[in-house]
């Protein structure tokens, strides 16, 4: 059996070779196989890859989504499908 080998993210999907270097290590920290090393959600949502969203995505109600507290020039750079 060949050993484990990482692979880079844009070899997995083409679609996520756009990630910059900080959504390379959140994706990273998010999909640790053991749940002891991964990132919980509030470490995730503090992360500097999401400084640039305004900081009432981190004030919403739980019956809000990011929908409605982003601007529609972020909007358009969210992909709608992987």
């Amino acid at each position: 059996m060949a050993p484990y080998v990482e692979l880079p993210w844009h070899r997995i999907h083409a679609s996520l070779n756009w990630l910059p270097d900080g959504g390379e290590r959140l994706l990273n920290a998010c999909l640790q196989l053991n749940p002891s090393k991964r990132i919980s959600a509030n470490a995730a949502m503090l992360h500097g890859y999401f400084a640039s969203l305004p900081p009432e995505i981190h004030l919403l109600k739980p019956t809000e989504t990011i929908f409605t507290v982003l601007p529609p020039s972020v909007m358009r750079m969210v992909p709608l499908e992987c």
